[in-house]
């Protein structure tokens, strides 16, 4: 699949990575680009600014919660009706705010898993199928220890990636869901400070983070278009320091070391489990 002509829907597409990735799918020649989020002045501009150069309005901003399903399904069909298709989902709304915890943890996993399922809905009903791009993190590869519950919210989405990117599900659906896994990025969430659980974690957390290599948003954007090009459904690919790398996870088994021995009478545990 390439992004020529495809019809793209980016969540939390107003700034930061979003907005990056919707410059990519402009220039990569996208037939629709429509970005969507909570501010409706933030999205305008920004779509406003991603048609400048074009002869005919091909991003479009569409105010949106993740996490209300309908409005949701609402959008979708907004989408279909205007451009005849949606192609590709980038799930890339995020927040990171471990103090509002219930939020976070809605907002990136909730929303997510509601792109998913309507993605799986709407894009069925394509013959060539579609593609997903949930972005997660690589503290969903590794923890963060000072902010954990952002952690293990991109822990679920790459759970929640390689269970619907598995093959039999693609088999019957023809769409590929894939994670995207940025490192520290250069956006507005490294200047916006947001209270941690602690104000100990919340001072660790951020003096990490300004410490590590930042890339440009630019970078995520390229990556994205790869992705779309060339990755396999259920695979996780990080992107840290402008370099793309794709996981490999190890067989189950190959880490599991054996610590003791729980059969129990009239079974043979040595066998029955082979």
């Amino acid at each position: 699949m390439t992004v020529e002509d495809k019809v793209v829907m980016i969540t939390g597409g107003s700034s930061g990575i979003g907005l990056a990735i919707a410059r990519e799918m402009m220039a990569q020649k996208a037939k629709g680009v429509v970005i969507c989020g909570v501010n409706k002045q933030q999205g305008e501009e920004a779509a406003s600014c991603l048609n400048v150069c074009e002869e005919e309005t091909k991003a479009k901003f569409l105010e949106m919660d993740v996490r209300i399903l309908k409005t949701f399904e609402s959008v979708m069909k907004k989408i279909i009706d205007c451009f005849g298709s949606l192609d590709i989902l980038v799930n890339n709304a995020g927040i990171f705010e471990e103090a509002k915890w219930e939020q976070t943890v809605s907002v990136n996993i909730n929303g997510t898993v509601n792109g998913v399922l309507l993605a799986h809905r709407f894009m069925g009903q394509n013959s060539d199928g579609g593609l997903v791009i949930n972005v997660a993190d690589t503290y969903g590869l590794e923890p963060f220890p000072y902010a954990p519950i952002y952690s293990a919210t991109k822990y679920a989405v790459i759970g929640l990636t390689k269970a619907f990117g598995h093959p039999d599900i693609y088999e019957k659906t023809k769409i590929r869901v894939v994670a995207l896994c940025p490192a520290v990025t250069q956006t507005d969430m490294l200047e916006n400070k947001q209270p941690m659980l602690n104000k100990k974690w919340e001072d660790k957390a951020y003096e990490t983070l300004k410490m590590s290599p930042q890339q440009h948003a630019k970078a995520v954007g390229k990556a994205a278009n790869h992705l779309i090009q060339y990755a396999q459904t259920g695979t996780i690919w990080p992107v840290e320091c402008t370099v793309l790398h794709k996981v490999t996870f190890p067989n189950r088994i190959s880490y599991c070391n054996k610590v003791i021995e729980l059969g129990f009478p009239g079974t043979d545990s040595s066998t029955d489990c082979q």
